[in-house]
């Protein structure tokens, strides 16, 4: 490590944690999955993360979201890093034997982050334009070069500037429709 970034480190850690990495792309990507799957949901029902996780389509419609994220970030061959105090791979649902320990694992994020409304949402209370293209369009985009199927991911990316020309709002019911893509 460069001594400029021990220094800054060492700078930053009277604020806040600090991790030095040389895995930019896993660190981005891990970071991504939080952001595609709870802001992704956030803005689109209009519940804080925690509430999300209380409703059990929004709770199943969030293990999609962050499954289809996990599977593009193998696709790219990242090296994913732990996320909010638990492993990447441990919010991974791909059957009711994976469900018990996700659930443990979510509760654990929530402890960290389920208080948090989505910076998308605040986005679109403001009438500013969101970043879902950045965000859950990235996984859609990097799934296509892949061919990793990201539907629900896409379904947000759709339904998201609907919510910002008025057309629509973000509520809970969302995730009924959400769920209809994960049979």
């Amino acid at each position: 490590m460069r001594d400029r970034t021990r220094l800054l480190a060492s700078i930053l850690e009277t604020v806040a944690e600090v991790r030095v990495t040389d895995n930019i792309r896993g660190q981005v990507w891990s970071k991504l999955l939080v952001n595609s799957t709870f802001s992704g949901l956030g803005v689109v029902s209009g519940l804080l993360y925690r509430e999300i996780t209380e409703d059990p389509a929004g709770r199943d419609a969030a293990y999609e979201l962050w499954r289809e994220g996990y599977d593009v970030g193998q696709a790219e061959e990242l090296d994913l890093p732990d996320v909010l105090g638990v492993p990447a791979e441990a919010l991974v649902v791909r059957g009711t034997e994976d469900r018990q320990s996700a659930d443990a694992a979510l509760e654990v994020v929530m402890g960290q982050v389920g208080a948090t409304k989505a910076s998308m949402l605040q986005d679109l209370e403001r009438g500013a334009k969101t970043e879902v293209d950045v965000i859950n369009g990235a996984v859609v985009e990097r799934g296509q070069a892949h061919s990793v199927p990201t539907p629900v991911n896409e379904r947000v990316v759709e339904l998201v500037p609907a919510m910002e020309k008025g057309e629509r709002r973000p509520h809970p019911e969302v995730f009924q429709e959400l769920h209809t893509l994960l049979d």
